[in-house]
């Protein structure tokens, strides 16, 4: 139960930050539990679950939206 509850807040972060790309969201979300079943390998943290996975999450997050003002700015050098 708690980590369905983990993986639904997970969900509400992202959904936050995301209202203007939710069919990005879930992508997001998939990539953000495929980080964590790999760095649980080797995490030996004492952090919940909860605030292990919203980690990952923002740190995704964070580099898609680093990642598309690359690419806007690329865009932009075009026309």
């Amino acid at each position: 139960a708690g980590r369905h509850r983990a993986g639904q807040h997970v969900r509400a972060f992202l959904r936050r930050r995301m209202a203007s790309a939710p069919d990005e969201l879930e992508d997001l979300l998939q990539e953000t539990f495929l980080v964590a079943m790999e760095r649980l390998r080797e995490d030996r943290g004492e952090a919940a679950v909860a605030t292990f996975l919203r980690a990952c999450a923002r740190h995704l997050w964070l580099r898609r939206r680093r990642d598309l003002g690359r690419r806007e700015e690329l865009l932009a050098s075009y026309l």
